[in-house]
């Protein structure tokens, strides 16, 4: 049996009546969220194929990472780019960005360290000053596989895109929650 230990920590449990399954003897394939279940700050909870609460322990890790990326093709104003990410957790990265406006660019990007897959969104300012341009912003993660199957956050986005080549320069800080 598993004990949870913390220490120094509050933890805020809310309670609320778990809901039965639709139909006696129906079988889940897959774990799901235990929404209406237990909720613990720190932990993740979710629903096995027995319908059995599993907790695990949430993991918070600062982020600071410097991308390098390369074109690896186009279309319009969007540019799909792929490298790697050094820094936490160093990782192949590949990018989206969309050159919405003059001023303004979107970016949807899948990082793939050990372990799973991490998923998200960015969004920014966009400056270009001669072949460079000029990029900074907020960056959400929005989901995640295998170990960052919970993975959430909102980090700081800054880089550099030569026009001429295509090469993207990318850093990027702050908290992942997972």
């Amino acid at each position: 049996m598993k004990r949870w230990f913390m220490s120094g920590a509050l933890l805020l449990v809310s309670y609320a009546i778990l809901a039965p399954s639709s139909s006696v003897g129906a079988s889940r394939s897959t774990p799901r969220p235990a929404a209406s279940g237990p909720l613990v700050s720190g932990l993740n909870l979710t629903m096995d194929n027995n319908e059995k609460v599993v907790a695990s322990a949430a993991r918070t890790l600062f982020l600071k990472e410097a991308g390098s990326l390369g074109l690896i093709g186009s279309l319009g104003r969007t540019l799909y780019e792929r490298g790697t990410a050094s820094g936490t957790l160093n990782f192949p990265v590949e990018i989206q960005l969309t050159l919405a406006s003059a001023s303004h660019v979107t970016s949807t990007f899948t990082a793939k360290p050990s372990g799973g897959s991490i998923y998200g969104q960015a969004t920014g300012s966009f400056k270009s000053i001669g072949t460079l341009g000029y990029f900074g912003g907020t960056l959400v993660i929005t989901h995640g596989t295998g170990t960052y199957g919970h993975a959430s956050g909102s980090v700081s986005l800054s880089g550099i895109l030569n026009r001429r080549s295509d090469h993207l320069t990318a850093h990027v800080s702050g908290t992942l929650h997972y």
